[in-house]
């Protein structure tokens, strides 16, 4: 899945957007131009190619779940880029504990099985 705001700017991790499909850098200046649409929706759209999952990062109940917030399809390709099943075991368990999406544990367990297969 192609975004052109990440195609030129590959670097970026995130920026928002408002319903009306306007991208923004800061969350702070999409909720301001929300604020003249009739739907005020600010969606986080995040670079899923930019983002790095270590072990060591999923395991604190601070930890903010790479996952999270990332569609069905998103949620699958960054599985394909983690290779290190601990990683992806405290992915699953972070998963179960908060938002408990069917879809990603399924997609995570999948991923788990590929590569202990």
């Amino acid at each position: 899945m192609s975004d052109k705001i990440f195609d030129i700017n590959p670097n970026l991790k995130a920026y928002y957007k408002t319903n009306d499909g306007t991208a923004f850098y800061t969350e702070n200046d999409a909720k301001n131009h929300a604020r003249g649409l009739k739907d005020k929706t600010v969606e986080k759209v995040r670079n899923i190619k930019n983002i790095e999952v270590q072990s060591e990062d999923v395991q604190s109940d601070d930890f903010l779940n790479p996952l999270s917030g990332l569609n069905l399809n998103d949620t699958k390709e960054l599985l394909n880029a983690i290779s290190d099943i601990e990683t992806l075991e405290k992915c699953l368990q972070v998963e179960k504990q908060g938002e408990n999406r069917k879809g990603a544990i399924d997609a995570i367990e999948k991923r788990i099985k590929e590569l202990t297969a």
